[in-house]
């Protein structure tokens, strides 16, 4: 089993590694990159086909009112200026890679992408409050011009898409904490109203500058630190780690987009805002509407809730807020804020309707038809079930490995102990031979020094007797 299992690891590894030289399309290369997300992010949430955006993922987990880019805290890092990093396991996906965009009916959803970045995020910053949000898939990214705005505009980024702090706690490591309740978003992003999309080509990696730095030290009374970052594409962990003072960013490698991916992402946004407006010219010509639209008004604009907003308060003050010319401006504004919600109350009537009708006519479906969905339902259940056995099979393997290595090491641990002990008891015996040697050349000392002794006294005694004969 283990055998089998590394060989389906190493094939899937080798689709990737050998397309380009196998002579694979584009459209294959990007179909093997995709199966990445789609495998990891799997546990986290679920895939399904969307009528506009095809394929798309949804994560289980986040509350109703969830919005990306909310759990995590921004980095500024050297090479790729603000750097999103999630708190979220599945976050390093998503939030660097394709785009998000928000369903009527299912909320926010993830439309893969092979391009990485810091964080794919529009920008708002003045009057002491910082706010960011998704860039929705109207924005694509083209490799030698970069974002492309011709069918959308950061301007029009509907205001509960927006996430909203003051300054001072824009980089707190819970920023979710500092966050501003999305019914006072229209208040704060109406004046603050100076949209930037900061995100450039710089040595060949895609910064996101976002808010400038010397605008935040202003504010926190101190220096916002900089961090070096250091790209790796292993899976081996969903959170940064340090590496000599910076951060890891784990940013698996695709290939380059090639010139059909890109005319994809613009086919994508074409199409998006194609359906857009033609249900904003239904409901208009519909309910009445025409007139103000062709005034002026941009029926795609952000709809705002009069009711909703916030009283002004915190820095937002009169010497703060810009005053209209006359009270006659004011009172137009406040009657197109009321049309545009009319008209966004009637969209999703419309659209809860369609959504009606698509199931009433699911259920009509013939039995053959039935019958099919149920069986690739059941074909989808099996490969999940197998993917889920090979997953276990894999674990189990991984731990018999790590069982493996634990005891080889035990084993290796006590052969050095052992040696250890051979070599004290070598040391010890060399140290009682040597303490016997000594003890050996101290005898033989002593037995010279007495038989020098004894040679002594019978040359004395000799000399005596020599004297005594001599006097007698």
């Amino acid at each position: 089993m283990k055998s089998v299992i590394h060989l389906l690891r190493v094939l899937s590894w080798c689709l990737i590694l050998t397309s380009v030289n196998m002579g694979l399309s584009s459209v294959a290369q990007a179909d093997v990159s995709l199966n990445l997300f789609y495998r990891e992010l799997a546990p986290y949430g679920h895939w399904y086909n969307h009528s506009t955006y095809g394929r798309v993922w949804q994560p289980r987990g986040v509350s109703r009112n969830w919005r990306p880019y909310t759990d995590g805290h921004w980095i500024n890092t050297a090479q790729y200026g603000w750097y999103w990093q999630s708190d979220w396991d599945w976050g390093w996906a998503p939030f660097h890679y394709g785009r998000w965009a928000f369903d009527t009916f299912s909320g926010w959803i993830w439309i893969p992408g092979t391009v990485w970045a810091p964080a794919w995020v529009s920008w708002q910053y003045n009057n002491g409050y910082s706010a960011w949000a998704p860039l929705p898939p109207e924005i694509y990214w083209q490799p030698q011009s970069g974002l492309s705005f011709s069918y959308y505009s950061a301007n029009r980024i509907p205001v509960n898409s927006w996430v909203v702090v003051p300054q001072q706690h824009f980089t707190h490591r819970h920023i979710h904490e500092y966050a501003l309740p999305v019914t006072q978003n229209a208040h704060y992003i109406n004046h603050i109203n100076n949209t930037h999309n900061n995100i450039s080509i710089t040595n060949h990696h895609i910064v996101n500058a976002g808010v400038p730095i010397a605008q935040l030290e202003r504010e926190q009374h101190h220096r916002v630190q900089t961090i070096s970052a250091h790209e790796t594409d292993a899976l081996i962990a969903h959170q940064i780690r340090g590496v000599n003072g910076g951060i890891n960013t784990l940013a698996p490698t695709f290939e380059p987009m090639s010139q059909s991916e890109a005319t994809r992402e613009r086919e994508l946004a074409a199409r998006v805002m194609r359906e857009t407006h033609q249900q904003q010219a239904a409901s208009a010509n519909q309910h009445g509407f025409g007139a103000p639209i062709a005034a002026g008004l941009d029926a795609t604009a952000p709809m705002v809730n009069p009711e909703l907003i916030a009283p002004q308060q915190n820095r937002f003050n009169e010497s703060t807020v810009p005053h209209h010319n006359s009270n006659n401006q004011q009172h137009a504004v406040e009657q197109q804020q009321i049309i545009r919600q009319q008209l966004e109350a009637q969209q999703q009537l419309e659209m809860q309707q369609q959504v009606e009708q698509q199931r009433q006519m699911e259920q009509s479906q013939t039995p053959d038809l039935r019958q099919q969905q149920i069986q690739q339902q059941q074909i989808a259940a099996q490969q999940q079930a197998v993917q889920q056995q090979l997953d276990r099979q894999q674990q189990i393997e991984q731990q018999r490995q790590m069982e493996i290595q634990q005891q080889a090491q035990q084993q290796i641990e006590m052969q050095r102990q052992a040696e250890r002990q051979r070599q004290m008891e070598g040391q010890q015996q060399q140290a009682e031979q040597q303490r016997q040697i000594e003890i050996q050349q101290q005898a033989q000392q002593q037995q010279q020094q007495q038989m020098e002794m004894q040679q002594q006294q019978a040359e004395q005694q000799r000399q005596i007797e020599i004297q005594q004969q001599a006097q007698q």
